[in-house]
């Protein structure tokens, strides 16, 4: 950290005595974390901090359900959206056999220091052939997402092998998740995986031990960490003992 990052948080812990403990504690551990995200991963926060109240849909992640043809795509925009958001979907080996599936939007409010104000969109993804590639976009009006590609499953039975990325306990700049993502990314443009597992433990949002000590900022930047690879190829997320604040809220709401 540096010189100016203490002091930083030196005026921070000063500025306290207004404050109630917890939330003394609470500010201090995240003008802390800012600090370390800017030494640790720059660009990302910029990202963050330029989709800041936008409807530019962000965090695109896919999730599997227990039918080999039905997926789920969820992005989050910061600001409510009050026309209907949809997923377009193009078939590679069909191109001229798009498809629209309409999203809903829901959202969630718990975390210190001001708790979360962004919306969660999810659209079910319905028809996929086994083992195929489709071009898709996420949105509305005038703001959609960059053109993605993903890969389903093969189909059930199916003598094919299937390449698994696993790991555990990532989390952002605890435990230097960003350095754990850059290299998962660039694993997956060398040799693509079919499906990412998080065994637990995910974004580690928590600023202190209590029950009511997350700082929901912790999971957008995660979401954006994981994008992508997160939007190209189902992801897996499992809960761990780092989730369970408010009754493992966030984590339900944005992961399932």
């Amino acid at each position: 950290m540096t010189r100016s990052h203490l002091a930083a948080c030196m005026a921070a812990a000063a500025a306290c005595t207004h404050l109630a403990q917890a939330r003394c504690t609470h500010a201090l551990s995240a003008d802390l974390a800012w600090a370390a995200m800017r030494d640790v991963d720059a660009p990302l926060l910029s990202r963050y901090r330029a989709l800041n109240n936008s409807f530019t849909p962000q965090q695109l992640h896919i999730a599997p359900t227990t039918d080999p043809s039905r997926l789920l795509i969820t992005y989050i925009t910061s600001s409510a959206v009050y026309t209907q958001g949809s997923v377009r979907i193009v078939p590679l080996a069909s191109p001229e056999l798009p498809q629209v599936f309409n999203t809903s939007q829901t959202t969630y409010d718990v975390g210190v220091l001001g708790g979360w104000t962004g919306f969660i969109h999810t659209a079910q993804i319905t028809g996929l052939q086994p083992n195929a590639y489709y071009n898709y976009t996420a949105g509305f009006g005038l703001d959609w997402s960059d053109v993605r590609t993903f890969k389903t499953a093969p189909a059930p039975g199916a003598d094919q092998s299937v390449y698994i990325a696993v790991t555990a306990d990532q989390g952002t700049y605890v435990p230097f998740g960003f350095a754990v993502s850059k290299q998962m990314t660039a694993d997956f443009e060398q040799e693509p995986f079919d499906l990412a597992l998080l065994a637990g433990d995910v974004a580690y949002a928590g600023m202190q031990s209590q029950a009511d000590g997350e700082w929901e900022p912790i999971w957008d930047i995660y979401g954006l960490q994981v994008e992508d690879y997160a939007s190209r190829r189902p992801f897996v997320t499992t809960v761990g003992n780092h989730e369970s604040y408010y009754n493992y809220t966030s984590f339900t709401h944005r992961y399932y």
